[in-house]
C-alpha cells in the first residue's frame, strides 16, 4: 500500500466498526466528519455572535476595530474578514446588521479578490482590447491617462493626460504644485 504502519492503524482505529474495517462505512464516516467540521464555525458561537451584534449596534465600529476590541477586551480572536462574512450572511438572510457599517451597504472586497486592490481597476478594459481606430490616432475624443502612485498609495507622484488626435499633453506633479503642459505637433502638421 506504500503507507506508514501508523497511518493504516490510525485509519482502522478511526473508521473501524463492530465487524471490522469496511471501506464504504469508512468513507461515509469520513464524509460525515468533514461536512460537520466545515459547517460548524468554531469561533462564531452564539455568545460571540450576540457580542458582535451588541457592539455593532452600540458603537458602530469597523469590523477591523471590532476584531481588535474583541481580542483586547474579551480575549476572543476573530478576524475582521470573518466578521465581514458574518455581516453579509446576515444581510442575505434579511438582517439589518450591514446598515451599521460605516460604509453602509457597500460590498467589501476581500484581499484575495482579483477584481480590486492595488493595480486592479474593476471593469477596466485592457489596452490590448481597445479598438484598432484608437491606434490610428485619427478620431477626436480618444484619451490616454497615465498615473504614477507612491508605494503606499497615499500620494500621487504624477499624472499625464493625452488627447490622441491633437496630442496635447497635460502633466500634473502634485509635489511641485504646478501644472506642466506641452503641446506636440499632430501627424502631418508642420508646426
Amino acid at each position: 500500500m506504500n503507507r506508514s504502519h501508523s497511518t493504516i492503524s490510525r485509519e482502522i482505529q478511526r473508521n473501524g466498526g463492530k465487524k471490522g474495517y469496511r471501506y464504504k462505512q469508512a468513507q461515509e464516516l469520513s464524509v460525515r466528519r468533514r461536512s460537520s467540521a466545515s459547517s460548524a464555525p468554531t469561533k462564531m458561537t452564539r455568545e460571540n455572535i450576540s457580542l458582535i451584534k451588541e457592539q455593532m449596534l452600540d458603537t458602530q465600529p469597523s469590523p477591523r476595530q471590532l476584531s481588535g476590541c474583541l481580542k483586547r477586551n474579551y480575549d476572543i480572536h476573530i478576524s475582521h474578514e470573518t466578521i465581514y462574512k458574518f455581516i453579509w450572511d446576515d444581510k442575505r438572510s434579511g438582517g439589518k446588521l450591514y446598515l451599521n457599517l460605516r460604509r453602509k451597504a457597500k460590498k467589501y472586497n476581500k484581499r484575495a479578490s482579483k477584481t480590486a486592490g492595488r493595480g486592479l481597476i474593476p471593469n477596466c478594459v485592457d489596452i490590448e482590447q481597445r479598438p484598432a481606430i484608437v491606434e490610428e490616432k485619427s478620431r477626436f475624443g480618444d484619451f490616454e491617462l497615465d498615473t504614477i502612485v507612491g508605494a503606499k498609495i497615499k500620494e500621487l507622484l504624477s499624472a499625464s493626460w493625452i488627447e490622441l488626435v491633437s496630442i496635447p499633453t497635460l502633466a500634473f506633479c502634485p509635489n511641485q504644485r504646478h501644472k506642466m503642459s506641452r503641446k506636440h505637433s499632430t501627424k502631418g502638421s508642420t508646426s
